[in-house]
Protein backbone atom coordinates (compact mmCIF):
# COMPACT_ATOMS: atom_id res chain seq x y z
CA UNK A 1 0.00 0.00 0.00
CA UNK A 2 1.00 3.11 -0.64
CA UNK A 3 0.59 6.10 1.28
CA UNK A 4 -0.09 9.69 -0.44
CA UNK A 5 -0.98 12.61 1.96
CA UNK A 6 -4.39 13.78 2.06
CA UNK A 7 -4.94 17.46 0.09
CA UNK A 8 -8.35 19.62 1.45
CA UNK A 9 -10.52 21.40 -1.74
CA UNK A 10 -8.03 23.78 -2.87
CA UNK A 11 -5.55 21.37 -3.40
CA UNK A 12 -3.04 22.44 -0.54
CA UNK A 13 -1.55 19.66 1.87
CA UNK A 14 -4.41 19.07 4.65
CA UNK A 15 -3.99 20.77 8.66
CA UNK A 16 -1.12 22.83 6.58
CA UNK A 17 -1.45 26.82 6.92
CA UNK A 18 -0.46 28.62 3.65
CA UNK A 19 2.99 30.57 4.03
CA UNK A 20 2.96 34.01 5.21
CA UNK A 21 0.28 36.95 4.96
CA UNK A 22 0.78 36.83 1.10
CA UNK A 23 -0.61 33.29 1.19
CA UNK A 24 -3.85 33.76 3.29
CA UNK A 25 -4.53 36.48 1.52
CA UNK A 26 -4.39 34.26 -1.85
CA UNK A 27 -6.22 31.51 0.08
CA UNK A 28 -9.14 34.04 0.90
CA UNK A 29 -9.49 35.63 -2.34
CA UNK A 30 -9.86 32.11 -4.02
CA UNK A 31 -12.42 31.22 -1.18
CA UNK A 32 -14.30 34.01 -2.19
CA UNK A 33 -14.29 33.22 -6.13
CA UNK A 34 -15.51 29.63 -4.95
CA UNK A 35 -17.73 31.03 -3.48
CA UNK A 36 -19.31 33.85 -6.20
CA UNK A 37 -19.25 30.78 -8.72
CA UNK A 38 -22.21 29.00 -6.52
CA UNK A 39 -24.60 32.70 -6.88
CA UNK A 40 -28.07 31.96 -8.49
CA UNK A 41 -29.01 35.67 -10.50
CA UNK A 42 -32.94 35.63 -10.45
CA UNK A 43 -34.39 36.14 -13.50
CA UNK A 44 -36.89 39.19 -13.81
CA UNK A 45 -40.00 37.17 -13.36
CA UNK A 46 -38.25 35.73 -9.58
CA UNK A 47 -36.86 39.28 -9.14
CA UNK A 48 -40.62 40.88 -10.14
CA UNK A 49 -42.23 38.80 -7.56
CA UNK A 50 -39.48 39.29 -4.45
CA UNK A 51 -40.04 42.90 -5.00
CA UNK A 52 -44.01 42.37 -5.02
CA UNK A 53 -43.80 40.40 -1.90
CA UNK A 54 -41.84 42.72 0.26
CA UNK A 55 -43.82 46.06 -0.21
CA UNK A 56 -46.83 44.33 0.08
CA UNK A 57 -45.66 42.61 3.67
CA UNK A 58 -44.43 46.16 4.46
CA UNK A 59 -47.69 47.98 3.57
CA UNK A 60 -49.18 45.22 5.82
CA UNK A 61 -46.77 45.93 8.98
CA UNK A 62 -47.51 49.56 8.02
CA UNK A 63 -51.18 49.04 8.18
CA UNK A 64 -50.64 46.93 11.66
CA UNK A 65 -48.77 49.40 13.33
CA UNK A 66 -51.01 52.35 12.32
CA UNK A 67 -53.93 50.60 14.03
CA UNK A 68 -52.22 49.70 17.03
CA UNK A 69 -51.46 53.22 17.48
CA UNK A 70 -54.89 54.12 17.21
CA UNK A 71 -55.55 51.48 19.42
CA UNK A 72 -53.32 52.53 22.11
CA UNK A 73 -54.09 56.24 21.37
CA UNK A 74 -57.82 55.90 21.99
CA UNK A 75 -57.25 54.05 25.17
CA UNK A 76 -55.29 56.08 26.78
CA UNK A 77 -57.60 58.76 25.50
CA UNK A 78 -60.53 56.81 27.20
CA UNK A 79 -58.51 56.28 30.36
CA UNK A 80 -56.98 59.49 30.97
CA UNK A 81 -59.78 61.80 29.66
CA UNK A 82 -58.11 63.54 27.83
CA UNK A 83 -58.58 64.26 23.98
CA UNK A 84 -54.35 65.51 24.09
CA UNK A 85 -52.70 68.86 24.86
CA UNK A 86 -54.98 71.82 24.36
CA UNK A 87 -55.30 75.15 25.57
CA UNK A 88 -58.36 75.71 28.45
CA UNK A 89 -60.97 78.09 27.18
CA UNK A 90 -60.57 81.65 29.07
CA UNK A 91 -56.81 80.88 29.52
CA UNK A 92 -55.12 83.85 27.66
CA UNK A 93 -51.54 84.20 27.13
CA UNK A 94 -49.12 86.49 29.05
CA UNK A 95 -49.15 89.98 27.98
CA UNK A 96 -46.60 90.97 25.46
CA UNK A 97 -43.70 93.01 27.59
CA UNK A 98 -41.31 95.16 26.60
CA UNK A 99 -38.28 93.33 24.51
CA UNK A 100 -35.79 92.20 27.03
CA UNK A 101 -32.49 90.34 26.42
CA UNK A 102 -31.70 87.75 29.31
CA UNK A 103 -30.14 88.64 32.32
CA UNK A 104 -30.90 92.89 30.83
CA UNK A 105 -32.71 94.82 33.55
CA UNK A 106 -35.48 97.07 31.86
CA UNK A 107 -35.12 101.06 32.08
CA UNK A 108 -37.89 102.97 33.81
CA UNK A 109 -38.86 104.42 30.07
CA UNK A 110 -39.90 100.87 29.31
CA UNK A 111 -41.89 100.35 32.69
CA UNK A 112 -44.12 103.04 31.58
CA UNK A 113 -45.13 101.81 28.38
CA UNK A 114 -46.64 98.47 30.64
CA UNK A 115 -49.99 98.21 30.60
CA UNK A 116 -50.36 96.82 34.72
CA UNK A 117 -53.97 96.45 34.17
CA UNK A 118 -53.83 93.28 31.90
CA UNK A 119 -51.95 91.23 34.26
CA UNK A 120 -53.73 89.04 36.36
CA UNK A 121 -51.89 89.55 39.98
CA UNK A 122 -53.32 88.22 42.70
CA UNK A 123 -53.30 89.35 46.20
CA UNK A 124 -53.46 87.21 49.61
CA UNK A 125 -56.74 86.39 51.32
CA UNK A 126 -59.64 88.16 50.02
CA UNK A 127 -57.51 90.28 47.69
CA UNK A 128 -55.22 91.92 50.12
CA UNK A 129 -52.11 93.28 48.97
CA UNK A 130 -49.09 91.62 49.56
CA UNK A 131 -45.94 92.57 50.76
CA UNK A 132 -42.34 91.48 50.45
CA UNK A 133 -40.75 90.36 53.13
CA UNK A 134 -36.20 91.53 53.54
CA UNK A 135 -34.48 88.19 53.77
CA UNK A 136 -32.99 87.19 56.72
CA UNK A 137 -29.76 86.46 57.49
CA UNK A 138 -26.31 87.53 56.84
CA UNK A 139 -27.20 87.58 52.65
CA UNK A 140 -29.41 90.83 53.17
CA UNK A 141 -26.02 92.69 53.95
CA UNK A 142 -25.05 91.69 50.48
Amino acid sequence: MSQTPSTDEQGSPAGGDPKGPFGKVWLFLRQVIDELKKVVVPTRRELTNYTLVVLVFVIIVILIVSGLDRVFSTGADWIFGGDGPIEEEGVDAPAPGPEQAPGEELAPEDLEDMNLEDLDIEGGEDGEQLEMEEPEGDDAAE
